[in-house]
């Protein structure tokens, strides 16, 4: 399977070139699987990184460079204390882990910026 073409034009004078992703002018990415810790759910993310091999930006004079694009989304992180959560006929009473919202910031692609 090909990679869709991608276009890139930074000034007017430019011509359109068709670039494959993570090839040529294009910002290359990776996607590694994060580990969070024990004390999160989900317990792993998906997250993407840059992979910049120096001049990959159009024009490659350095004054564009690939930045990550973020997104920040919500998961649940075990706290240090225990919450009540009832006491049954025999006077037994159980405690439960407390999990609150939390939020976190993961990658989700690369682009060209200055």
């Amino acid at each position: 399977a090909s990679l869709s073409p991608e276009y890139m034009k930074i000034y007017d004078a430019d011509d359109f070139t068709p670039v494959k992703r993570n090839q040529g002018q294009a910002c290359q990415s990776k996607e590694v699987i994060e580990g969070l810790s024990a004390d999160y759910f989900p317990r792993y993310v998906n997250n993407i990184v840059c992979v910049d091999t120096g001049n990959t930006c159009k024009p490659s004079d350095g004054s564009f460079s690939c930045v990550k694009t973020t997104i920040v989304k919500h998961v649940l992180k075990k706290e240090d204390r225990y919450v009540l959560e009832h006491v049954d006929d025999s006077g037994k009473t159980e405690y439960f882990d407390l999990w609150k919202k939390h939020e976190i910031e993961i990658g989700v692609g690369c682009e060209c910026s200055n």
